[in-house]
């Protein structure tokens, strides 16, 4: 490298570097700035007054003088500063034409009168800060009032929206279809991302699912295993129940108890047999098929009269007059026509 060329790069370096420093504190100014704080169009009789500008009173001018031009396009200084610091540490550093300067000149009084258009009120809110300013500055209002007059409100639109566009794309040497072509491909990258995740999403609860109904089996078979343990009075105060005790009945042989001999166990199945043909099932005798006599049980008369008095004295209790004429006894089917 040749000691021009050394020098041109430490050169370019040296302003990137003060660029930089140049938009931090021209960006803490503009954010911290104050209606109140001293500036070209404030005026305090006391020689003393407290300055809430991050950067002094030096800060409070030149914020006020920024809004005051460009209004809310102020921000966009310290942006560019940091963009061309940016450039000059890059190798092939920075080309600064005229069209270039002259585009970015368009794109900041477009932007300004944009900000006149959209922005009427004088008092701006932005976060916790309050901008009692114009949106535009002067160079903005004046734009937008000479545009209104001859273009009216969506005309005026138009043409700023068209100039501020054009003078993006030459600055920045922009394509809009390859801009619109990387936003289609994130779209899809972002999609798919979202597919993806979904779909591992489903995965991860159908295994969560499977998990889910394994513990609760593991669970049951431990209740109901600890039912039954519980049930067969396992459970003991002293020690551990499981290791005094099994689960399942052991059935235990007696000890000490002889074997009968072959003679016992002849003697005791003619005993049972015994018994088996003393108990034997005894067939009923034929006579319950007989016809059984026929038992004719007469009434008594004197029976019969009394209820029919019984009958007559109800009657004339609810108005009938009635007389019994005749009785017989049941069973009797009486037909009244």
């Amino acid at each position: 490298m040749a000691p021009s060329d050394k020098r041109g790069r430490l050169i370019e370096e040296i302003i990137a570097i003060s660029s930089l420093s140049l938009a931090v504190f021209i960006g803490c100014c503009l954010i911290s700035y104050n209606p109140s704080d001293p500036s070209l169009n404030t005026a305090d009789s006391s020689g003393i007054q407290e300055i809430n500008n991050w950067g002094g009173i030096v800060g409070s001018y030149i914020a006020d003088a920024l809004f005051q031009l460009i209004g809310l396009s102020a921000f966009i200084v310290p942006v560019t500063l940091i963009w061309i610091s940016l450039k000059l540490f890059l190798p092939s550093g920075i080309k600064m034409k005229y069209f270039i300067l002259l585009s970015y000149f368009c794109f900041f009084i477009s932007l300004s009168a944009m900000f006149s258009l959209v922005w009427v009120e004088p008092k701006i809110r932005i976060a916790s800060f309050s901008y009692e300013l114009s949106g535009g500055g002067v160079v903005g209002s004046q734009l937008a009032e000479l545009s209104l007059k001859f273009l009216n409100r969506l005309g005026s639109y138009t043409l700023f929206s068209l100039v501020g566009v054009v003078s993006l794309i030459i600055v920045t040497n922009l394509s809009l279809l390859k801009l619109a072509q990387r936003c289609g491909m994130f779209l899809s990258w972002f999609i798919k991302g979202i597919v993806y995740l979904s779909s591992l999403l489903l995965k991860g609860t159908g295994k969560v699912k499977k998990l889910y109904r394994v513990v609760l089996s593991v669970v049951r078979a431990a209740e109901s295993l600890y039912t039954r343990w519980k049930m067969e009075g396992i459970v003991t105060e002293r020690g551990s129940p499981l290791a005094s005790r099994s689960l399942f009945p052991v059935r235990k042989v007696k000890k000490g108890v002889s074997k009968r001999t072959f003679s016992q166990k002849q003697e005791s199945k003619e005993g049972k047999g015994d018994t088996e043909t003393s108990t034997e099932y005894q067939i009923p005798p034929l006579s319950l098929l007989d016809t059984p006599s026929q038992r004719v049980s007469k009434a008594d008369k004197e029976v019969l009269k009394e209820n029919s008095k019984v009958l007559e004295s109800k009657l004339a209790d609810f108005g009938v007059q009635g007389k019994v004429v005749e009785v017989n006894p049941g069973p009797v089917i009486v037909f009244v026509f």
